[in-house]
Formats: C-alpha cells, sequence, structure tokens
C-alpha cells in the first residue's frame, strides 16, 4: 500500500509496550523468522503452545515436544496465494521418510538440512497456522532454528539455481559437491540419477519443466542420453543451445500433472562416465551432467 497512518491491533494478556517498532515488509520477498535468537525472544509469537515446545542448545533451536502448531505470518503479495516454508534444522538431525498425510517434506537424503511445507492462502487472514513436525513416540521432534516464508504465484514459475548456498534444500540423492565452471558460473555434477524437489502451489494441469544443463561429453564416453522424469513419469522434451551459454543448454518439457498443489520429485536421469577412465585424470567419480538450475511453472 501507498504512504499513510497504520493502525496496529495488539491482542495480549501481556503488559502492553510504550513504543513498538514497525518494518515493513516487501510482499514479493521472502520473510525470514529467527525461532529463538541468541538472546531475544522470538520476533514473531510462533509457538503455540508454548508448553509443547522446549529450548535447544544455547537457546537457538525450539523443539516439539508433543503436538503443538506455529502461527505463521502469510507473506501478502498481489498475487501470491501460497507460500513456501523452509524450516532450517540443527545440523546433523537425522528423520525417517515424511510420514504420510504431512504437510511436510524433505529431500530423499541425510542429514536433513530443512523439512519443506506449502502454507495455502489463510483466507484473507495474515496469519495461518501450520502443525510443528511431531511423530508420536517420538520425545521431541527436530531442532527448528530459522523459518523462511516465500510467496508463491501459482501462475508463475518457481526454480532454485544449483551449486549456489541453500540449494541443498531441494537436493535429494544423486548429486556431487557445488563446482563452478571456469571459476564463475555455480552448478553440480549429478550422478546417473539425481533428484530435486520442488514445489507446485497451482492446479491439476500442464507442467512445464526446465533445465539449464550440459550433457557434453569427452570423445571417448558414452552419449549422455538425458531423461526427466517428473513423479516418475518420462517427460518428452527440446534442447536450445543458443539459449544458455556454452557448455549449457535449456532443456524444456511439458506434462500433465495428474494432482494438485504438491511437490513434485523431478529426476534427472544420464548414462553414467568417469573422467579417469576416459582420460589422464584421477577424478574417479561416476558423473552424469552437470546442471545449473531446475524450474517449473504451470501451463503450456
Amino acid at each position: 500500500s501507498g504512504p499513510g497512518p497504520i493502525r496496529l491491533v495488539l491482542e495480549s494478556d501481556a503488559p502492553v509496550p510504550d513504543r513498538l517498532a514497525v518494518t515493513p515488509l516487501a510482499p514479493s520477498k521472502p520473510l525470514v523468522v529467527d525461532l529463538r535468537p541468541q538472546g531475544d525472544p522470538p520476533h514473531f509469537a510462533v509457538p503455540r503452545p508454548e508448553s509443547a515446545w522446549a529450548l535447544g542448545p544455547e537457546r537457538s533451536t525450539l523443539h516439539p515436544t508433543g503436538p503443538a502448531s506455529l502461527h505463521l505470518p502469510f507473506p501478502w503479495s498481489s498475487t501470491a496465494t501460497a507460500a513456501l516454508v523452509i524450516a532450517e534444522l540443527e545440523p546433523g538431525f537425522r528423520l525417517p521418510a515424511p510420514p504420510s498425510g504431512s504437510l511436510w517434506t524433505w529431500p530423499a537424503r541425510k542429514p536433513v538440512t530443512a523439512m519443506l511445507a506449502l502454507l495455502p492462502d489463510p483466507a484473507g487472514e495474515d496469519h495461518a497456522t501450520l502443525p510443528a513436525p511431531f511423530a508420536d513416540g517420538e520425545a521431541r521432534g527436530p531442532g527448528i532454528r530459522r523459518l523462511t516464508l516465500q510467496p508463491l504465484d501459482p501462475a508463475g514459475p518457481w526454480g532454485v539455481d544449483i551449486g549456489v548456498d541453500g540449494d541443498e534444500r531441494f537436493l535429494g540423492p544423486g548429486f556431487h559437491g557445488a563446482e563452478r565452471h571456469l571459476d564463475r558460473t555455480p552448478f553440480r555434477w549429478t550422478a546417473a540419477r539425481a533428484e530435486v524437489l520442488a514445489p507446485q502451489p497451482g492446479p491439476a494441469g500442464a507442467l512445464t519443466v526446465r533445465l539449464v544443463v550440459a550433457d557434453d561429453r569427452p570423445f571417448r564416453a558414452p552419449d549422455a542420453h538425458l531423461e526427466v522424469r517428473v513423479d516418475g513419469q518420462v517427460v518428452e522434451g527440446r534442447s536450445d543451445a543458443d539459449a544458455a551459454p556454452d557448455p549449457f543448454r535449456i532443456w524444456t518439457g511439458r506434462i500433465l500433472a495428474e494432482t494438485a498443489t504438491g511437490f513434485r520429485t523431478v529426476e534427472i536421469r544420464s548414462r553414467p562416465w568417469t573422467p579417469a577412465a576416459v582420460g589422464p585424470s584421477r577424478d574417479d567419480r561416476e558423473l552424469g551432467v552437470m546442471l545449473r538450475r531446475v524450474e517449473i511453472r504451470p501451463g503450456p
């Protein structure tokens, strides 16, 4: 909204403060919520009820100790009707497969660095409630350090750059470490099979998948035979070598998504090769293709 007065309504059983600091939030930018920053109270009244949460080491994380919920500010924008929630976890925490029916999910790799959820439009409210990640029989759930809420436009694309900080939140098995091509362009080598977890907030229907990928091989290496699948279904696509800087190209494919809002598993398959087997190299890794970016969007 434009300049003008802002009316605040404060509902609390605690004493009302003499002064409040108000910071406008850009509607298209991610909203970052530190649950328990050291030495300070939470920026937002996130945990409800308090009795179902326990502080972690050095008061830097919160652990659910029973059924609880997160009361999250919804990052409004002019087009967003959903939000991607990224819960950053304490290092080294290990989780089993996501339980059936849970709003939370995570890439199939261990240890898990972050959990993901899709937060629907809270129907005109400025906050939404998300169940805390907790399973029956556990003493406590994973320690959450920080929450990031990213507004999502169901009609717009969602993408992740591969090889940059934070990409591991969406990466499943089959990826090598981050590298830079010619010390500039970040990417990761895949193995013969690699998986990316991608949120799709839109309805069922046509879905476009777009990769920035390089699959050229040395002379003695086998052809890549790139194959892309979404939730196990093969996606037919085409390449445009002129739309990306060498050696990368743009691969675009289309598929019919039979279910609505949810997370899609984008699987990249290729014939593996080993640099040490085809030339003077000590690199004995099993490599697939160089992956720079994965993007999905509704529509043809």
